[in-house]
């Protein structure tokens, strides 16, 4: 049921021009040039109806031109004109503006496009001035499913990704264990689950964060496939910002290869308190 609600606004195309509307404002690079470099089409009313929308149109390469092998990246790097001297660079490039993105949307405009798998993520390279370098931009499509969290909600989040960020996992699978919006009695063997997701967060963060970095989006994946497991339930919200209901955001994590500085989510999570 919780499931349905959240999708099934995404066939009134309305909704999708209001999110489109709202990602345009909380992302004024196309106007302003300033910010993070992301656009959203725009919308063009007064062509909106529940069954029809008409947008701008905006040219991109798609984001799988740079997530396959080098070759792939190589091409998309040629195509491009001027875009960094390696792939590897290009994809660090791209990746990192993603991630600065999503991570926008998350915690400063608690407003998340809810479908960010590669395929609605395009990017362009263009000249910031006449005489300027080059740099990436990203175009993102299909704004259907968004997320808006309750303050409730979006405490839990933070307290979750706090917890994870600071390598303390048995603290993230107690708080998912206390804060649950189902029945706790159901909880299939409570110890097991918080000692697995303690030991999930050591592996995925390599030695603790040694190297001060972590890969977020493994950890949810996997600790969410824990929740399943021992039946913990989570907020709707919650498993739709970690995993997207149609595609992994998991995958799109991975796929980038750019890990999150942690004392930046650190830092990010504390100011959200």
């Amino acid at each position: 049921m919780h499931f349905e609600s959240f999708v099934r606004p995404q066939a009134d195309l309305r909704i999708e021009a209001d999110n489109l509307d709202m990602f345009n404002n909380n992302f004024p690079y196309r106007r302003t040039g300033k910010g993070l470099r992301v656009i959203f089409p725009e919308v063009l009313r007064p062509y909106v109806t529940k069954d029809l929308l008409v947008e701008s149109l905006e040219d991109g390469m798609p984001l799988q031109a740079v997530l396959g092998q080098a070759s792939r990246a190589n091409s998309a790097s040629r195509d491009c004109k001027a875009a960094p001297a390696t792939a590897v660079e290009l994809r660090e490039e791209v990746g990192g503006l993603c991630m600065d993105a999503f991570l926008k949307m998350l915690f400063a405009d608690n407003f998340i496009h809810a479908d960010l798998h590669p395929g609605n993520i395009h990017f362009n390279r263009r000249q910031v001035r006449d005489s300027g370098p080059m740099q990436s931009e990203l175009v993102i499509f299909d704004a259907g499913l968004a997320v808006q969290m309750s303050p409730k909600d979006r405490r839990n989040f933070v307290d979750v990704f706090y917890a994870l960020t600071t390598n303390d996992g048995k603290r993230a699978a107690q708080l998912m264990v206390e804060r649950t919006p189902g029945d706790r009695s159901l909880v299939r063997n409570e110890d097991e689950f918080v000692a697995s997701v303690g030991q999930l967060v050591n592996e995925v963060c390599d030695m603790g964060f040694s190297l001060g970095k972590v890969r977020l989006g493994e950890c949810f994946g996997r600790m969410l496939s824990l929740a399943c497991d021992h039946r913990v339930k989570l907020e709707t919200s919650f498993v739709t910002v970690a995993i997207d209901p149609q595609y992994p955001q998991l995958q799109f994590f991975r796929s980038i290869l750019v890990p999150v500085p942690i004392q930046w989510v650190v830092c990010v999570c504390e100011l959200t308190t």
